[in-house]
């Protein structure tokens, strides 16, 4: 079994992770495939530090040249040359990345990133009051 994760706007999957990197790293969606350039990178197109989840902005040989009859939305899509996926991620050292949530799911509170995926996970929410 094999892994990986996909960008429509790349035209399918840009990562890969096979089952020996997945007994590994189990959460991961593996590591960018030859040719596609990534980063993870904060709300100002800032990279952020291994471990730090951010949104990942990549660029390709497959990347579309924008949305037909869309030009503004184009321009978001591909803000500076690159890719904007509006999905957040995490890379660690060794560059394999972990899907975190979509980022228009992010809610800020208190300082704080929530993210909707984290009930989705086994939470099992508030405790309960007696």
């Amino acid at each position: 079994m094999v892994q990986g994760y996909g960008v429509t706007e790349l035209c399918g999957q840009v990562t890969f992770i096979d089952g020996a990197g997945q007994r590994q790293k189990p959460q991961s969606v593996g590591r960018l495939l030859p040719g596609f350039t990534g980063a993870i990178v904060d709300q100002d197109d800032q990279p952020v530090p291994a471990g730090e989840t951010g949104e990942l902005v990549m660029r390709g040989p497959s990347l579309t040249s924008g949305y037909w009859r869309l030009p503004e939305a184009t321009d978001e899509l591909l803000r500076g040359g690159w890719l904007q996926t509006g999905d957040l991620l995490r890379a660690d050292e060794q560059g394999y990345l972990t899907f975190v949530d979509r980022a228009k799911d992010m809610i800020k509170t208190g300082g704080e990133n929530v993210y909707s995926a984290e009930g989705r996970r086994g939470d099992p929410g508030p405790p309960e009051r007696g």
